[in-house]
C-alpha cells in the first residue's frame, strides 16, 4: 500500500477524508497586525487576515479592519464585516461601500483617505 503525505495510519486507510478534514478545520491566517500611535495622537490599527479560502462577501479571501482615530474617535475605517461586505467609514456616522480593487489598492486608498481627512502622517 502506498503511504500517504501523512504519516499516521488513518491517513493511509483514507486520504481523502483526511484531506477534507484538514481544509475544514484551516482557520484564517493573520497576515497583518500593527498599531502605530503619531505625535499628534492620532492612533493606526492595521489588522488582515488571510481566509483559509475566499467566500460569497470576500471574494479576495481577505478579513481587514483599518482603522485611523484619535481620543476613541473614528477618523477613517475601512473593514468587511460580515453582512455588510466591504465598506468604509468617515468620522462616527457616515459609512458607504468600498470597491476592492487589491490589497495593494486596500493600503494605498486607506493612507490617502488619513491625509485627506486628518493631515500628513508624522
Amino acid at each position: 500500500m502506498a503511504r500517504s503525505t501523512h504519516d499516521t495510519p488513518f491517513a493511509i486507510l483514507v486520504p481523502n477524508i483526511i484531506m477534507v478534514y484538514y481544509t475544514i478545520i484551516m482557520k484564517a491566517r493573520k497576515v497583518m497586525d500593527d498599531k502605530e500611535v503619531l505625535s499628534d495622537g492620532r492612533v493606526i490599527q492595521r489588522i488582515v487576515w488571510q481566509l483559509p479560502e475566499p467566500t460569497s462577501e470576500r471574494p479576495h479571501g481577505l478579513k481587514d479592519r483599518l482603522y485611523c482615530g484619535k481620543e476613541g474617535r473614528c477618523i477613517v475605517r475601512y473593514d468587511n464585516e460580515t453582512g455588510k461586505g466591504d465598506h468604509l467609514h468617515y468620522g462616527e456616522e457616515n459609512e458607504r461601500s468600498y470597491g476592492f480593487i487589491s490589497f495593494e489598492r486596500l493600503i494605498l486608498d486607506f493612507y490617502a483617505n488619513i491625509e485627506r481627512l486628518s493631515g500628513g502622517i508624522r
